[in-house]
C-alpha cells in the first residue's frame, strides 16, 4: 500500500460547472472517493494514494492535502486559506487555482499572498494533471520531511533529558570520591578521574546537543547590526584566554558597514570562530589573530578571521561544518564539533554565508557574508 494511504483534496469552487469539470477530470487523474466512503482503505493496490475530495470552506478545519479554487471560490474563502496555510507551517499547503481570464484581476492580486499554482481555464488535462501530481507529490514530501525532523527533535530530547541526570550523578560520584578518598586510591585515582572528566564531556554533549536542536527551531528577526561592536564584544570575552596565550588579536579600525542580521547570533559566530583561531595552534606557538571586513561587488559585506594556525586539509573543509565531526583527538584539542555546525547555521538564519580558505602550516580564513544596510539606524538597546 502507498505511505500516505490517501491524500485529501478540498474543492473551493463557486461555479458549478467548475466543479463538474474538474470532478471528472480528477476522476481520471487518480481513483476518488466522496467523504463518507471509505472503500479508499482498500484502494491499497495503486502505486499513487486514491484522492478523498471534500467541498466547501467548512472543511478547513478537516486534514487537506491540496486546496484546488476558482476565483470566486477564493475570493469568499481567502482569508481562511491563508490562516490554514500558516497553521500548517512549515509544511506546504499548496493552493491550486484555476481561474479565466475575466477573474485575472482577482488571481493576480491574490497569487504570491494564497497561491503556489495557477492555472487558466480552459485546462488541458495533461497540464493539469502534471501539476496536481506536482503539488501532491511536495505536499507529501513536506509532510515526511516534518514528521523525520520532529522524531529526530524529539529523540535528542529524550537523550538529553534522559541521560543528563545520570551523567551528571556519575560525575558528581567520581568528585566526591575524589575529594574524600584520593589519598586511597593509589593508582585508581587516574581511573576516577578519567570517569569523571568522561562524564563532564559527556554532560556537555548532550546540551550542545539540545541547544543546536532549539536553534533549529528558531525564527529569528533580522534587523541592522554593527560587527564591531559585535567583534568588540567578543573580544572582551575573551580576553582571559587571549592573555593565557599571549595571543596577538588586531581589530581592523572602524568605521564598519552594518550588516542584516541578529547581533547575538553574530557575536555567537564571531566568539566560536575567534575561539578557534585561538585555539588551533602549533603547541607552544603565540597565536596571531586579525579580525575584519571587507567589501564585495554584490549587497553582501565579508567579514572575516584570519589566523596563523595549524590549518585545516582542503579534502576536509567541508567536513568541519558536519556536527560532531572533530579533524583531531580531544587529547589534542579540547571541544564538542558542535561549534562551526552552529555558527553555519545562525549565518544561514540571517540568509548570510559562512566560507573558509585554508592552508596546512600556514593558517585560516573564515569568511561570515552578510547583507550590507548602511543606511538603517541600529536598534536602540539588545
Amino acid at each position: 500500500m502507498n505511505p500516505d494511504g490517501f491524500q485529501t483534496v478540498l474543492l473551493l469552487l463557486g461555479h458549478r460547472e467548475n466543479r463538474r469539470l474538474l470532478v471528472k477530470e480528477l476522476a481520471a487523474f487518480r481513483r476518488c472517493f466522496e467523504p463518507g466512503s471509505w472503500e479508499f482503505l482498500l484502494a491499497g493496490d495503486s502505486e499513487e494514494p486514491p484522492l478523498v475530495l471534500l467541498e466547501g470552506v467548512q472543511n478547513l478545519a478537516a486534514p487537506v492535502d491540496l486546496i484546488v479554487a476558482d476565483g470566486p471560490g477564493l475570493a469568499e474563502a481567502r482569508q481562511a486559506v491563508l490562516d490554514r496555510k500558516a497553521a500548517e507551517q512549515p509544511r506546504l499547503l499548496p493552493v491550486l487555482l484555476i481561474a479565466s481570464k475575466a477573474d485575472l484581476g482577482l488571481a493576480s492580486s491574490q497569487l504570491w499572498k494564497v497561491v503556489d499554482e495557477l492555472l487558466f481555464a480552459p485546462v488541458r488535462r495533461l497540464e493539469l494533471q502534471a501539476r496536481l501530481a506536482v503539488l501532491l507529490r511536495a505536499r507529501s514530501l513536506s509532510v515526511h520531511m516534518e514528521r523525520r525532523n520532529q522524531d529526530l527533535k524529539a529523540f535528542v530530547y529524550m537523550m538529553a533529558h534522559d541521560l543528563r541526570a545520570p551523567a551528571r550523578a556519575v560525575e558528581g560520584l567520581a568528585e566526591a570520591l575524589v575529594e574524600d578518598f584520593g589519598t586511597n586510591l593509589g593508582g585508581g585515582l587516574e581511573y576516577v578521574t578519567r570517569m569523571r572528566d568522561a562524564a563532564s564531556e559527556m554532560g556537555r554533549l548532550m546540551d550542545a546537543a539540545l541547544d543546536f536542536v532549539k536553534l533549529e527551531s528558531r525564527a529569528p528577526i533580522l534587523a541592522p547590526v554593527d560587527p564591531e561592536a559585535a567583534a568588540r564584544r567578543v573580544l572582551r570575552r575573551l580576553r582571559p584566554q587571549i592573555d593565557q596565550s599571549q595571543a596577538r588579536v588586531s581589530l581592523q579600525e572602524g568605521p564598519w558597514p552594518k550588516v542584516l542580521g541578529v547581533e547575538e547570533f553574530l557575536v555567537s559566530v564571531l566568539h566560536n570562530l575567534v575561539g578557534n583561531a585561538l585555539k588551533y595552534v602549533p603547541p607552544n606557538v603565540p597565536p596571531r589573530v586579525e579580525i575584519g571586513w571587507e567589501e564585495t561587488p554584490s549587497i553582501l559585506t565579508r567579514l572575516y578571521v584570519r589566523d596563523r594556525g595549524i590549518g585545516i586539509p582542503a579534502e576536509k573543509r567541508e567536513a568541519i561544518f558536519s556536527p560532531f565531526r572533530r579533524l583531531h583527538s580531544r587529547e589534542e584539542y579540547e571541544g564538542l564539533g558542535l561549534g562551526l555546525t552552529a555558527a553555519q547555521r545562525m549565518v544561514h538564519l540571517m540568509h548570510g554565508r559562512l566560507s573558509v580558505q585554508s592552508e596546512p602550516g600556514v593558517g585560516s580564513t573564515f569568511f561570515v557574508e552578510l547583507v550590507r544596510c548602511d543606511d538603517a539606524e541600529i536598534p536602540v538597546g539588545g
